[in-house]
C-alpha cells in the first residue's frame, strides 16, 4: 500500500513538472509592449533586459536611445519559479502630433510599435508666467509655453491651458483652486485665450473677481450719526486682491508647477507714468504684449524690419533685425539669401554670377578656369585639347609629336647634330 501511495505522489509530481513545462512558452511569448499619450512606453514580461532603441518606421533617421527603467520580477507557475523583466520609460521620448510606428530593438530583436498623438509630459513641457495682476475687478495672468520639438525639424504646440490646475490667493488669506473636473462656484467663470507666436504659444488668464468672489464686506462708521445711542454703520465692498497665482499638472511620473507673485498695477495719466514695457489705458498702466516681429519703443510695439532672411529681398539677408544687402564674389551666386559658389567646372570661367565655358585653341587646355598652352612630350601628340601617348610601330621612334621610320629618324638627328 505504501509502495502505491509513492508510486502515485511521484506520478503527479511528473505530471505537475511536465504541465509546468509546456506552459512555460506560452507565457514567455506574451511580452507586451504600450506605448503611452506622454510620450514613454511600458514593457511587461520580457525575458531579457538591455538597451533600448528606437526609429520612426520608414524613415532614415538614426536610431535614439529609449531612456528608463528595468525591473526584474519572478513568479511561479506550479512549481516552476519564472523570471521576467519589466521597463517603464522616460516621458516626452516618443513624441508627435499624430498616432505614429517605430521600430524598437532590444539586443537582437526588432519590435514595431504604434504611438498614439502625444498628449503631455510635465518632463518636456518648458512654461514660464510672464505677469500676473488685478486691474479694477478683473484680475490678469499671462503665461508663455514653449514649442515642443518633435523627431526631424517639425515642432508641436502645447494648446490645452484648461487642463492645468490654477490657484490664486487673495489678500484676506483665502485661495482658491481650480480643476478641469473640480472648482468652487467664485473661480468658475474662467477665460483664457492664446496668441501663436513663432517660438510657441502665449496665453492670457482672465477672472472677473466679481463681489460674490473675492469681495468682502466691510462696516464703515458714518459721521456722528446714532441709531440708539449705537454709531450707525454703512457696508461696503472692500476687494481681496490677488497677491499670488500658479499652475499646476500632476503627471504619472512626475508633476509640473509654476508659480508668480502678482503685483498692483499702477495708475497713471499718461504713458510716461508707466514702465518702459507698459502703456497708459483708462488711467492704469497696462503691459504691452508684442507680437514676435516687435520691439518696445516709447510705451510702444514697433516692427522690426526683420526677423529672419525671408522677410528682405531676395540679394539681402537679416542680420540684427536689418536687411543687408549680399556681397557675393563673381564666382558666387545668391540662393535663399546666401552666397553660394558657382562650382564652375575646370573648363570654365565665372562673368556675371554665371559659369561660361572657355574657348581654347587646339593646342590649349583648360586648366583653373584659363586657358594654358600644351607643352607635350616628343613622344606625345595632341588630341582633343590634352596629350596623348604616340603609338609607334616596331620599325618608326617618336620625333616631334609624330612616328617616323628609323632612316628618317637618323637623317633628322644627324642634320640636329651638324
Amino acid at each position: 500500500m505504501k509502495n502505491i501511495t509513492k508510486k502515485r505522489l511521484k506520478f503527479e509530481f511528473w505530471l505537475v513538472f511536465v504541465i509546468s513545462l509546456i506552459l512555460i512558452p506560452s507565457v514567455s511569448a506574451a511580452m507586451s509592449v504600450t506605448c503611452n499619450t506622454d510620450g514613454s512606453i511600458s514593457i511587461k514580461d520580457a525575458k531579457k533586459s538591455g538597451e533600448l532603441w528606437a526609429q520612426k518606421k520608414g524613415s532614415d533617421e538614426s536610431y535614439f536611445p529609449v531612456d528608463g527603467k528595468w525591473l526584474r520580477y519572478e513568479y511561479m507557475i506550479g512549481i516552476i519559479k519564472v523570471k521576467r523583466y519589466k521597463f517603464e520609460s522616460n516621458e516626452g521620448i516618443f513624441v508627435q502630433g499624430e498616432s505614429t510606428k517605430y521600430n524598437l530593438k532590444l539586443k537582437k530583436k526588432l519590435y514595431t510599435i504604434t504611438c498614439p498623438a502625444f498628449v503631455f509630459a510635465c518632463n518636456i513641457l518648458n512654461t514660464t508666467i510672464e505677469s500676473c495682476y488685478m486691474r479694477n475687478n478683473t484680475f490678469y495672468a499671462k503665461f508663455f509655453a514653449e514649442n515642443i520639438p518633435l523627431q526631424g525639424k517639425k515642432v508641436l504646440r502645447f494648446g490645452s491651458p484648461y487642463s492645468f490646475e490654477y490657484k490664486v490667493w487673495l489678500e484676506g488669506g483665502m485661495a482658491y483652486s481650480r480643476t478641469p473636473k473640480k472648482y468652487r462656484d467664485e473661480f468658475k467663470d474662467i477665460l483664457i485665450t492664446q496668441k501663436k507666436l513663432t517660438k510657441g504659444n502665449k496665453y492670457k488668464f482672465v477672472w472677473n473677481a466679481t463681489p460674490n468672489n473675492a469681495y468682502e464686506n466691510i462696516t464703515t462708521e458714518s459721521s456722528g450719526e446714532s441709531v440708539n445711542g449705537k454709531s450707525s454703520g454703512i457696508e461696503e465692498l472692500k476687494v481681496n486682491k490677488v497677491t499670488r497665482f500658479s499652475m499646476f499638472y500632476d503627471c504619472e511620473k512626475g508633476n509640473f508647477y509654476k508659480e508668480a507673485e502678482c503685483k498692483d498695477m499702477p495708475y497713471c495719466r499718461y504713458s510716461g507714468d508707466c514702465l518702459n514695457n507698459e502703456y497708459c489705458e483708462k488711467d492704469t498702466c497696462q503691459e504691452l504684449d508684442c507680437d514676435d516681429c516687435e520691439y518696445i519703443q516709447e510705451h510702444k510695439c514697433k516692427k522690426y524690419e526683420c526677423c529672419e532672411s525671408s522677410m528682405c529681398d531676395e540679394n539681402e539677408e537679416c542680420s540684427q533685425n536689418k536687411c543687408i544687402k549680399l556681397g557675393c564674389s563673381e564666382a558666387e551666386v545668391v540662393k535663399d539669401h546666401q552666397c553660394f559658389s558657382l562650382g564652375c567646372k575646370d573648363d570654365e570661367y565665372t562673368a556675371d554670377h554665371t559659369c561660361v565655358k572657355l574657348e581654347c585653341s587646339e593646342y590649349e587646355q583648360a586648366v583653373n578656369h584659363q586657358c594654358e598652352i600644351l607643352n607635350c612630350a616628343d613622344d606625345e601628340y595632341i588630341k582633343e585639347h590634352k596629350c596623348e601617348k604616340l603609338e609607334c610601330k616596331w620599325y618608326e621612334k617618336p620625333l616631334a609629336h609624330d612616328c617616323v621610320n628609323f632612316i628618317n629618324y637618323n637623317i633628322y638627328k644627324y642634320k640636329d647634330n651638324e
